[in-house]
């Protein structure tokens, strides 16, 4: 399933799909997201939570209109079996941030 819009992202309510480098799915829960200024303008960062175990500097994937997008998980931490961490990626897809 395709990423939510931008402007979407926080008010659809719904889990993205993050796959790994293996083809897993992982549900991801948007909790906060943040454009990227200057050099890093389609760069997105999403605050989030799952409930599958996420790995840090590990490769995984996004999709948007049938592309498939590179994207990383940072400061992960797990509180009673649910990983928070911030998913990275970027979208230069003008259709994304309108």
């Amino acid at each position: 399933m395709d990423i939510p819009l931008f402007k979407d992202l926080l008010k659809s309510k719904l889990e993205i799909d993050v796959e790994d480098s293996h083809g897993k799915t992982v549900k991801f829960f948007p909790l906060q997201a943040k454009r990227g200024t200057g050099s890093q303008i389609n760069c997105i960062s999403i605050l989030g939570l799952s409930k599958q175990q996420v790995q840090p500097a590990t490769q995984y994937y996004v999709h948007f209109k049938g592309n498939q997008l590179g994207a990383t998980f940072e400061r992960i931490s797990e509180k009673k079996g649910t990983w928070e961490g911030t998913l990275q990626t970027i979208i230069s897809a003008p259709e994304f941030w309108a």
